[in-house]
């Protein structure tokens, strides 16, 4: 129960964040050019540039609370020690679609592949399968919105340039995809306040 009840503390924390986050994106044209820069430099994250601060990742790993018995650790497959450097090596190879998808993992509704896919939804799908590889999420199948999704363009007079969908799936966050994107959020988010308190 008291695993339950931290999981949700920290989505909630995450979604809040989040929400923030957006707002201030939205709002402040100088902090959305400096958060489009985060994104732009995402293959080299180790050492982002965001408001003159120097963006890493080593001290929010360090905090994260991974208090797994011996158990979980032979299941993810990693020593203690060793499986937070591996959560460092995951953040390191992300590249800036891949962070996108996994920061929207949730959000995502009719997720799908098509006949004829636009050169965007090819790159999405292939983060979205990327993310899978690397053990960050999981992807299950999705019949009945395939099915929907079939119906519905069914009903038009003129199919879609994109075609007909071929399979629909939802994405689900695995125990190492949470750490790597808690640890993003966490990241992002003190730097962005450390970046309000300093003007």
């Amino acid at each position: 129960m008291s695993k339950a009840l931290d999981f949700i503390k920290a989505a909630l924390q995450i979604a809040f964040t989040l929400i923030v986050l957006t707002i201030i994106a939205l709002n402040f044209t100088p902090l959305n050019r400096a958060f489009d820069n985060i994104l732009e430099q995402a293959a080299s994250i180790s050492a982002v540039e965001f408001l003159g601060v120097k963006l890493t990742f080593s001290k929010e790993i360090e905090n994260l609370n991974l208090d797994y018995d011996e158990a979980t650790y032979k299941r993810l497959g990693f020593k203690p020690e060793a499986y937070k450097k591996h959560l460092q090596e995951l953040i390191h190879a992300l590249d800036q679609e891949e962070i996108l998808r996994l920061m929207y993992v949730g959000q995502l509704k009719n997720l799908c592949e098509f006949d004829n896919p636009t050169p965007e939804m090819r790159k999405q799908v292939a983060a979205d399968y990327s993310l899978r590889d690397m053990g960050l999420i999981s992807i299950i199948n999705d019949p009945s919105s395939l099915e929907h999704i079939r119906r519905d363009f069914a009903a038009k007079s003129k199919l879609p340039d994109i075609g007909n969908p071929r399979a629909c799936y939802n994405m689900d966050l695995t125990e190492t995809g949470y750490n790597v994107k808690t640890v993003l959020v966490r990241t992002l988010s003190a730097r962005l306040g450390a970046s309000f308190e300093s003007k």
